[in-house]
């Protein structure tokens, strides 16, 4: 009980940073009763030093302003977007709604024939050269050549949240084979240089630039998604409000025209400087 309380914030712990009240945050109250002027001079912001009562009756004017424009061209039947039935003081308004298509049965994608994903990153690999991104460990010394049917079982087993035992088990591959490609070939710098084998292609066909700003502006965005750690790792940072009493990281995304181009993971409450 006790555990859940502090999750919800119902018990605070005011000698820890992680559990505290917000009240700890504020500015004391002794302070800002002798100070409360010059507290808001200095923050200089403009709403603070009028009155709440003006600033209410303002926002109401405007809402109530707003509400008239509304309605006056619901009446006038200005709005499109609104269906009107009915006559004379028997008029109904409602908002019309379009069914949606089931995705599954669209026509668009029973035009695709169903395929499997080993037949699509081989596809993938023929257009792109990805799997030539996988290096051996060694530089030199490597005995035997680079198997590409087992790279493709590692990345299916790794990207389904798969363990290679299992993919050993409903396929026809040797579980020491997949093991040891893992270790020889699976590593951060090999999936980077796979990555942007794969992002450079994508960048060279036609379609890529049709996502473009206006003319020539990469139309890109980054994000940040917190996802929790099984083990203890040097990123895994406490963040109750994200995993409770567990750990987590943060992994920052960077796409560019719908094309991953950058990914990197951080502790939850690290933030990068410009």
């Amino acid at each position: 009980m006790l555990r859940k309380a502090f999750e919800s914030g119902d018990v605070f712990n005011h000698k820890t940073n992680k559990y505290s009240s917000i009240t700890d945050y504020l500015i004391p109250l002794n302070r800002w009763s002798k100070h409360k002027e010059r507290i808001l001079t200095e923050l200089d912001l403009p709403t603070l030093m009028v009155p709440i009562q003006q600033t209410l009756n303002e926002f109401k004017i405007t809402l109530e302003e707003k509400i008239q424009h509304v309605n006056q061209r619901i009446l006038a039947r200005e709005n499109k977007d609104i269906k009107i039935t009915g006559q004379g003081d028997k008029v109904k308004w409602t908002l019309p709604y379009k069914r949606d298509e089931v995705e599954e049965n669209h026509q668009f994608y029973q035009a695709i024939p169903t395929i499997g994903i080993a037949s699509l990153l081989s596809y993938v690999h023929r257009k792109t050269g990805f799997l030539d991104g996988f290096s051996h460990v060694l530089d030199r010394y490597v005995k035997g050549t680079k198997d590409k049917k087992t790279l493709l079982a590692c990345i299916v087993a790794l990207g389904t949240n798969m363990s290679l035992g299992r993919m050993g088990e409903i396929s026809d591959m040797d579980v020491q084979d997949l093991q040891t490609t893992y270790r020889n070939f699976f590593r951060l710098e090999t999936l980077k240089e796979a990555n942007d084998l794969i992002a450079n292609a994508t960048a060279k066909l036609s379609i890529f630039r049709h996502y473009d700003i206006e003319t020539d502006v990469l139309h890109s965005s980054s994000d940040g998604q917190r996802f929790e750690t099984q083990r203890n790792t040097i990123n895994a940072r406490h963040a109750s409000k994200y995993f409770g009493l567990k750990k987590g990281i943060s992994a920052l995304t960077l796409i560019g025209n719908h094309v991953p181009i950058n990914a990197k993971v951080i502790g939850t409450y690290w933030y990068p400087r410009a």
